[in-house]
């Protein structure tokens, strides 16, 4: 009986702390909802007064602008009807044209908008009577200067002074001026006011949010965290009460986490069995070196399998070599690598295609088919995986090495000669298509005098330091442009020790592979082979 009056009692004490909490939590959203609703409508009045503020600039300075070049107007047509040299006559009627243009409109723009100069055309009443005022001299001085345009011909043609009477369009042009500058002045002083009156009321509607918001900030520290405070007093000494209880289950997750330890070895001995199928199926360093008995390959996977891969075969005497990294690493990416390994096979061996652009070609499409590429939407799921990749094929026939990559450049070096690089196509294998059919650049290198090249994914050059500077492609290259005469056993080492001095203690972030291979003069026996 205690005991269920006891349960009851619990039940009654927690359903009062919930209710409080979930008033204390209403009142601290609603709180923190009209600061922010606040916040938010400061900062549209700002931004409101800000535009506000460079528009009224822009147009006290056209407004401003007006003076000046009713000025440039007068002194234009004066000089028009006065000058003896036809020269100056020329050149102060292309000014009069010019400034008549630009006046006319910027005093238009400023009545009723022109919005490739900036001018809203929201006056006041005041500015609008103001510019009625002035409207009449404005249009004398205009009219006045289209007449000189007009008979701009027959002025420039004339040798002397233009009489008084022929001068008239000058003569109006003078008597308006003097009203339609203190006019603009009068414009000018009024827009300027304006704008300080709207600055002022900007200061009075911050001033009272600032207000509110305080006084709501008071608020929310008597009426919520005032008894927010006691609350967290409570739940401390419950706390206390509660250490039993939590020592009980940190026991269980001590059991917990050696279940996960054990359940770790697990999957990191499936880990290390993927790794010995991995290497299987990647080409041995011996069937390498049977083939280039001169080569080096510098194989680094991030985690226990990689997907970076490399793959080569012989047919019928050409050499196929190829480097690739797939979309991620660890499992997946090795997932992936066995993917390209298996349809290089394929294309190459089985289906005899020896032409690298071809290849990569097929192995695009094959990889869109395996992952179903085509029916997955762009967000799906392994719409965008695939990979980069470079292939090599030694053609003894040709005297020649063709290459073609995607995202996966090559680079070789002739007999005592610099480090050159052969650009790869900007695309990968499978992903998104947006082309109908995606075809792929093949590329010859004469390999006559003997070449060594090398494939690389993009492991090496993006592995940054301890302060986050990556190795980079151009100093991999003056890596390689060093030690490219040196033996490749002795390239190895050096390209070894290069990548622990640039690393140090910082981990390795992707799948690294460098494959090196020095090929000497090609001599085609009859029956295919390489020797």
């Amino acid at each position: 009986m205690a005991k269920e009056l006891n349960i009851e009692s619990n039940t009654i004490d927690i359903s009062k702390e919930t209710r409080s909490t979930r008033r204390l939590t209403i009142l601290y959203i609603a709180a923190l909802s009209m600061v922010a609703v606040l916040s938010i409508t400061g900062q549209v009045f700002v931004q409101l007064a800000l535009k506000t503020q460079s528009s009224d600039s822009r147009i006290i300075n056209i407004a401003g602008r007006q003076r000046m070049l009713s000025q440039r107007l007068s002194k234009a047509a004066l000089v028009i009807g006065t000058a003896k040299d036809i020269a100056v006559k020329k050149r102060y009627s292309e000014e009069l044209l010019l400034v008549a243009d630009l006046w006319e409109r910027s005093h238009r723009g400023l009545q009723h908008g022109d919005a490739e100069i900036g001018l809203p055309g929201k006056n006041s009443e005041e500015i609008n009577r103001m510019f009625e005022a002035i409207e009449e001299h404005h249009q004398k001085m205009l009219q006045s200067a289209r007449e000189i345009l007009k008979n701009i011909d027959a002025i420039q043609s004339s040798l002397t002074v233009i009489e008084t009477q022929d001068r008239f369009p000058v003569s109006t042009i003078l008597n308006h001026e003097h009203t339609f500058v203190e006019g603009m002045d009068s414009i000018v002083f009024q827009y300027d006011k304006e704008a300080k009156a709207r600055v002022v009321r900007l200061k009075i509607i911050e001033l009272s949010l600032l207000t509110v918001t305080l006084l709501i900030l008071s608020l929310e520290g008597f009426f919520v965290f005032r008894p927010a405070v006691r609350k967290v007093i409570e739940v401390i000494e419950q706390l206390k009460l509660s250490n039993m209880e939590i020592e009980q289950k940190n026991q269980a997750l001590f059991r917990s986490e050696a279940e996960l330890s054990e359940k770790n070895a697990r999957i990191i001995d499936s880990l290390l069995y993927a790794e010995r199928i991995q290497q299987v199926i990647l080409p041995s360093k011996s069937s390498l070196i049977k083939y280039f008995p001169d080569c080096f390959l510098f194989f680094r996977p991030k985690d226990i399998v990689s997907g970076d891969f490399y793959w080569f075969s012989e047919v019928d005497g050409t050499t196929v070599i190829a480097v690739g990294d797939c979309t991620g690493h660890g499992v997946p990416g090795a997932l992936m690598s066995m993917f390209g390994n298996a349809l290089l096979s394929q294309i190459v061996v089985e289906k005899n295609i020896l032409e690298p652009a071809a290849i990569l070609e097929e192995l695009h499409i094959g990889i869109r088919k395996a992952l179903k590429q085509e029916q997955l939407a762009i967000t799906d799921v392994g719409a965008q995986d695939g990979m980069d990749i470079a292939i090599c094929i030694i053609d003894p026939s040709r005297e020649s090495i063709l290459f073609a990559g995607a995202h996966h450049p090559l680079y070789y070096c002739c007999p005592e000669g610099e480090i050159n690089e052969l650009k790869s196509d900007r695309k990968g294998i499978g992903g998104r298509q947006k082309e109908a059919r995606r075809t792929f650049t093949s590329h010859q290198i004469p390999i006559k005098n003997g070449v060594t090249i090398y494939l690389t994914t993009d492991g090496f050059s993006d592995q940054p330091n301890e302060e986050g500077i990556k190795y980079g492609t151009k100093r991999l290259k003056k890596f390689l442009n060093t030690w490219a005469s040196y033996p490749m056993d002795e390239q190895y080492k050096y390209l070894e020790k290069e990548f622990i001095n640039h690393c140090r203690q910082e981990p390795q972030r992707d799948d690294i592979t460098v494959m090196g291979v020095k090929i000497t003069p090609l001599i085609i026996k009859g029956d295919n082979n390489i020797v």
